[in-house]
């Protein structure tokens, strides 16, 4: 687990994301009743055991962190990232015990991804160019579900998406045009000829 800093929010009790009561925040040495919601890029937040928390408010109020749910948390609505301006770092920037309805993730350009062993709904990642001095790898740890679809868009060649351990996918997977797909034994790329579909999972 990660260890808590300054800024970091956190999950009090169940409650939609908008309401400050439904949050509270890490001041460097003790958690703090919030007084607004989450808003500081790159400062991590947490949806804790049993609750549940709706996203309610548009992507452009939704920082680019790493998000946890834990075991038994739910974060429902959707999640949208623009990492457009993101400055890395050296965890994932996901970690999914427990269930999260949707995540979609815009101009990705970094080597992290999402860990766990819980289930996404619907996850949507755009990989691109990563800049001077980046890989770009999209990378699934652990032993994580998708319960819906899942959808890898890659811009230009070289972009990589790595599965450790199993990635289970129930009803289908579409990974773009140029992608790398590595797993252990198994690495297929795909051509500019067009998408590969994993309906069954890996």
């Amino acid at each position: 687990s990660l260890a808590q800093v300054t800024d970091e929010y956190r999950s009090i009790q169940s409650g939609v994301w908008s309401d400050p009561a439904t949050w509270e925040v890490f001041d460097g040495t003790s958690w703090q009743p919030a007084s607004s919601i989450p808003s500081t890029h790159l400062v991590p937040i947490r949806i804790q055991t049993t609750h549940t928390v709706n996203i309610d408010v548009p992507a452009s109020l939704i920082p680019v962190a790493t998000y946890i749910i834990e075991t038994g948390g739910n974060l429902t609505g959707e999640l949208v990232l623009d990492y457009a301006y993101r400055l890395g770092s050296n965890v994932p920037d996901f970690i999914v015990d427990g269930t999260a309805e949707t995540i979609r993730v815009i101009d990705y350009r970094f080597s992290n991804g999402i860990s766990g062993n819980g289930t996404i709904g619907t996850l949507e990642v755009n990989l691109s160019s990563p800049g001077s001095g980046f890989s770009n790898y999209f990378s699934f740890y652990g032993n994580l579900k998708i319960s819906s679809s899942c959808t890898i868009s890659v811009r230009g060649g070289g972009r990589h998406v790595s599965i450790s351990n199993s990635l289970t996918i129930l009803q289908g997977a579409v990974f773009g045009t140029n992608a790398v797909i590595t797993s252990g034994r198994l690495k297929r790329y795909i051509d500019s000829g067009g998408n590969a579909a994993y309906p069954f999972g890996f």
